[in-house]
């Protein structure tokens, strides 16, 4: 890799995106060093790039530091939500339609390469049948609403793409587990025993084994900031997600699950004291790998703020979501680009991803409760025949198509006219 290049046909943010990152070394087996994405990405797309010598370089320049390196990167992606299930099993819908489909989302070179599935544990609010977890009824612990069209679909996009990784986080615990004893809302009873709810994770983890979909990272609760009656939700207080993080841990060590990666917070940049005051506690600190964060409230610098104060914990961004319908305009992709990759990505952040997968041309189908205009990545039209792809669709294929699984950011410099 030149330390500087001269890209003259390249837009200034497409070739930072494609400069920050690094490959990694080699692939298991591999006889030789896997060429950087940066060189990869120009032969294909646009023709060898035109190296200067010295000190010389275009206008803008970006020259890179490979001396300095930050955050590892895992990859993009979005849910497999109930609704996203719905609509690539739906047998409205062509088979050869569904086909495309998939090879847009998660195929590396007819599509983008999705690599990372973001899987509600139970119902989130994009769900079209009911509101459920696993195990409604204590002591009755089982996956079949997920076995109907969820874990198919996720069967098939790993078809397509088997390096696709799974991460799980439940939108409310069991309502029994609840102060409230409902899925709407409420937060965990006062005399929860913690215990019950990391053997709820563990049996969670077995059940999917099962069905060959290995969990790489698990989230604690989704949103525990945000309580509606108006669909399934749960707040949680900085303690009672410590006394989570520490219990789930525990139940997955003693399950023999000892690689997957513990997720905390995964709620808005505008509360960075949240993680901040689960963190302060040891032993939540000692189970917890990941801070996760959304794009609803705040601002991205939230994540530097808190990778500061705790350096060893990974920073993921796990959800965003755009609203409206067709069509779109250049200002729209623009701001996927500046906040969704440059800006959670700039702030540490070693994934990116967006809510839904699909979605029809009601937002849906879902319930009635919750986000009313939210778009996929991809989008159906009325009629089932064809699907448009969002802003964010394209934003984040600069990033999935090229940044390898295991790249590591390094530092760059922009100079010249931006």
């Amino acid at each position: 890799l030149n330390s500087s290049l001269e890209l003259p046909y390249l837009t200034m943010k497409l070739a930072h995106i494609l400069l920050i990152f690094l490959a990694h070394d080699a692939r298991e087996g591999a006889s030789a060093p896997v060429p950087s994405p940066v060189v990869a990405t120009q032969h294909r797309r646009m023709g060898k790039p035109t190296p200067t010598s010295g000190s010389g370089c275009g206008n803008p320049c970006i020259t890179v530091d490979t001396a300095t390196t930050f955050q590892k990167f895992y990859g993009v992606g979005a849910s497999m939500t109930g609704s996203s299930a719905a609509n690539l099993m739906d047998t409205a819908v062509p088979s050869e339609l569904k086909n495309d489909m998939l090879e847009a989302l998660f195929h590396p070179d007819l599509g983008i390469g999705l690599s990372i599935l973001r899987q509600p544990m139970g119902a989130s609010d994009f769900t079209y049948t009911e509101y459920y977890t696993y195990e409604d009824v204590p002591g009755t612990f089982d996956i079949a609403k997920d076995e109907a069209e969820i874990i198919p679909a996720i069967q098939d996009a790993l078809a397509v793409n088997s390096n696709i990784k799974i991460m799980s986080l439940p939108w409310s615990y069991p309502a029994w587990m609840k102060e409230n004893n409902s899925l709407l809302g409420g937060s965990p009873r006062s005399d929860l025993d913690y215990a019950q709810v990391g053997g709820y994770f563990a049996n969670y983890v077995q059940k999917y084994a099962a069905h060959g979909l290995d969990i790489w990272a698990l989230s604690v609760q989704n949103e525990p900031g945000h309580g509606t009656s108006d669909y399934i939700t749960m707040t949680m207080t900085p303690d009672q997600h410590t006394q989570a993080a520490t219990s789930i841990s525990s139940a997955l060590t003693t399950s023999g699950y000892t690689n997957i990666k513990m997720i905390a917070y995964d709620h808005n940049w505008d509360q960075p004291s949240y993680p901040l005051d689960v963190l302060a506690d040891a032993d939540a600190n000692n189970a917890i790998d990941a801070i996760a964060w959304h794009c609803y409230g705040g601002n991205v610098e939230a994540q530097q703020q808190v990778k500061e104060a705790h350096p060893s914990k990974e920073v993921f961004f796990t959800e965003c979501t755009e609203f409206g319908s067709e069509p779109f305009y250049e200002g729209d992709f623009r701001w996927a680009m500046e906040n969704l990759v440059f800006g959670t990505t700039q702030n540490h952040a070693s994934t990116i991803l967006e809510w839904n997968l699909v979605l029809d041309a009601t937002h849906g189908p879902k319930l009635s409760g919750g986000c009313t205009n939210c778009l996929g990545l991809l989008n159906l039209n009325d009629a089932k025949t064809d699907f448009w792809k969002s802003p964010a669709y394209y934003a984040f294929g600069h990033v999935s198509k090229f940044v390898q699984y295991d790249a590591t950011r390094v530092g760059t410099v922009v100079s010249g006219n931006k």
